[in-house]
């Protein structure tokens, strides 16, 4: 992946398989694979049923904190399963943060698969179950819950992208966007994805 931050730790399978002798022993017979490393995390596949995520850098560490204590609390409350830490890593000799096992997920990205007409609806309801009042409480991320004019460059390269690919972005999809882009902020605040409130 281009342009993510380079890693504060190196993180590969006997690291992994270390950490999981060390702390979870009676699952350790299971087979580990290197999936992939993205901006904040690692991810590992743990069998067939589980996924390990580990930070590779400071700052995600905090953040996987929060989905520590917040993801399990969310799960709740939501239509479509999302990765809830089934087991959680402590900081060790071998590996300073915390990190977390949640349930492996199978799927692909939706600009990688042919959609069904039913995955928008399942997908608004799983918003519409997340969008909702968040506590005080609530860590606040600063790089998610921003205006979207913020975001807009992003957005618009993967909507070229999926242009190429398929014929799920409509101009009636465009013109919401626009819409959306120039709209207030008029809401209180409430969850949103990157376990944080805006």
């Amino acid at each position: 992946m281009l342009g993510i931050p380079p890693p504060e730790i190196e993180i590969d399978t006997l690291l992994v398989s270390r950490l999981l002798a060390e702390q979870h022993p009676d699952l350790q017979h299971l087979p580990l694979q290197f999936i992939d490393a993205g901006w904040d995390n690692a991810m590992f596949r743990w069998g067939d049923r589980w996924a390990v995520r580990l930070p590779r850098r400071a700052i995600a560490a905090r953040l996987l904190e929060n989905e520590l204590f917040w993801l399990p609390q969310l799960a709740r409350q939501l239509p479509i399963p999302i990765p809830t830490p089934c087991k959680i890593g402590i900081p060790s000799v071998i590996y300073p943060w915390h990190w977390s096992v949640i349930p492996w997920l199978p799927g692909q990205t939706a600009d990688r698969a042919n959609l069904d007409r039913e995955q928008p609806q399942r997908f608004a309801r799983f918003l519409k179950a997340l969008h909702v009042p968040a506590p005080d409480n609530a860590p606040i991320n600063p790089f998610r819950g921003v205006p979207l004019s913020q975001r807009s460059q992003m957005v618009e390269e993967r909507m070229q992208r999926l242009e190429r690919q398929t014929n799920a972005i409509e101009p009636a999809i465009r013109s919401l966007w626009q819409e959306a882009v120039g709209a207030p902020i008029d809401v209180e605040p409430t969850w949103l994805h990157g376990e944080a409130r805006v």
